[in-house]
């Protein structure tokens, strides 16, 4: 970097830190402005914020050209290898961030494991201490998360020493450290969410040029989410920020977490972008309905909704995983999915209902599931996590109804499935002894079920 552009950054930084020092949003809505006490601070603000929309636009984010330009900025004057170096040494996080896809490999201890879900990254098992241990190395097939650190998934002394409560931590960093990263991040979401909202008029003027020139397909609507996904350069963007740890993961949690400024950000205002509040209610009814609609109140539900909407690709489930290590973080995403659970589930209904029209060209099923699995298994390998899910969505009766749901929407009637009174056979009865479960014998011979090791493992 020649001394113009770093003497340039350091105007940047030096703008960045004056806003953090003096607590000032980094969005702010517009009644803030009336204030006379804000005014110097609303222009240095507005100062920074046109600097870097010249840089980060819609059309940039297709290509990598500006994410070199970026780079510059985000190490705020280092090199690009010092500044990593740097985050990398100051990562406090007690949990290791490492996600993989299918088929990679990792591995599991049965003697330090808490569940039988427990995985580990090879890095984590390498430094800790297995020796003598039974463990297993493995191909993920759904793919996974390490659980280094977790003390409710791995008992400590499989540890290894970066991770933990006893890992050695260095000194706490200064509030400035990340100042400037942290406004690059909310231009860079804020831009990839305003490049996807709209879904439902692209949708259709899709279907219309499709169908003037009589090619349309089942397939379409599926072409368009892929289209979706190709804005792949900003998010793998993002999952190497995040990857830096330490206060770079930090930042990216609280800015996708904070609800004041999602709320400062979908406030009218002529002054800016983010206009696009009615684009995205009729984006988000696709799959809500008036009886089931909730609101997104922050950056991370939008987040999910998008994660939902485009059939859990691959590279955002990698993302959202990528910051389990923030304690407030895994409780604001796991809450959010799981009272979303029935949505998923419906998304789940449409896909098996395409798949149907397209027979077995392709299976969109299976790697969807998959995926799903993938996001499902992180969240719920812990057991306090899965009693707190519990207690603030009822985490048992959503995904037993969900269930439910799916078995009985298109459930033909017939002399399996209909009972004396000739009504459907309830699939679901809440048995809280041995002998309610012995008593209810309306199973389904399709359906394989051990009794005996249920028994056992409930009741034994």
């Amino acid at each position: 970097v020649d001394k113009r552009c770093r003497d340039a950054v350091l105007y940047c930084k030096a703008q960045a830190d004056y806003l953090k020092l003096n607590e000032y949003p980094l969005y702010s809505n517009i009644s803030v402005f009336f204030y006379s006490a804000v005014f110097p601070f609303r222009k240095v603000a507005l100062r920074l914020s046109q600097f870097l929309d010249k840089l980060i636009t819609l059309p940039s984010i297709q290509s990598h050209e500006p994410f070199m330009k970026l780079r510059v900025l985000l190490a705020q004057g280092e090199s690009h290898e010092a500044f990593k170096s740097s985050m990398h040494e100051l990562d406090v996080s007690l949990k290791c961030n490492a996600i993989w896809e299918n088929d990679s490999v990792a591995y599991r201890c049965n003697t330090c494991a808490l569940t039988p879900c427990m995985s580990l990254c090879a890095s984590c098992f390498q430094a800790a201490n297995h020796e003598g241990h039974d463990f297993t190395r493995f191909f993920s097939r759904e793919g996974g998360a390490c659980d280094c650190g977790n003390a409710d998934v791995i008992r400590p002394m499989g540890f290894c020493p970066r991770h933990g409560e006893n890992a050695v931590r260095p000194p706490s960093p200064s509030p400035l450290i990340v100042s400037l990263p942290r406004h690059i991040f909310l231009k860079l979401i804020v831009c990839l969410f305003l490049e996807w909202r709209g879904y439902v008029m692209n949708f259709s003027a899709g279907i219309a040029t499709h169908e003037q020139f009589s090619f349309y397909s089942k397939n379409f609507v599926f072409d368009l989410m892929l289209t979706c996904r190709r804005k792949n350069t900003i998010i793998i963007s993002f999952e190497e920020c995040v990857n830096y740890g330490g206060p770079m993961r930090q930042a990216m949690a609280e800015i996708l977490m904070d609800r004041e400024l999602y709320l400062a950000l979908t406030e009218r205002n002529s002054d800016d972008h983010w206009k696009t509040r009615q684009k995205f209610y009729d984006d988000r009814m696709t799959i809500f309905s008036e009886s089931m609609f909730y609101r997104c109140e922050c950056l991370l539900d939008e987040l999910l909704f998008w994660v939902t909407r485009m059939n859990f690709p691959q590279n955002l489930i990698n993302f959202s995983l990528s910051m389990l290590s923030e304690p407030n973080y895994t409780d604001a995403l796991s809450t959010r999915f799981f009272t979303w659970y029935p949505l998923v589930a419906n998304c789940v209904r449409k896909l098996c209902l395409y798949q149907q029209l397209r027979q077995r060209n392709s299976d969109v099923i299976q790697s969807t599931c998959s995926r799903l699995i993938h996001i499902s298994v992180q969240m719920l390998s812990s057991e306090v996590l899965c009693r707190k899910l519990n207690s603030k969505c009822d985490l048992v009766s959503v995904v037993l109804n969900t269930a439910c749901y799916l078995f009985n929407e298109y459930l033909e009637k017939s002399e399996m499935t209909l009972g004396k009174g000739r009504s459907l056979y309830p699939f679901f009865i809440w048995c809280t002894t041995g002998k309610q479960l012995e008593g209810n014998r309306s199973d389904w011979d399709v359906m394989v079920i051990e009794k005996n090791a249920v028994r056992s493992y409930y009741f034994g």
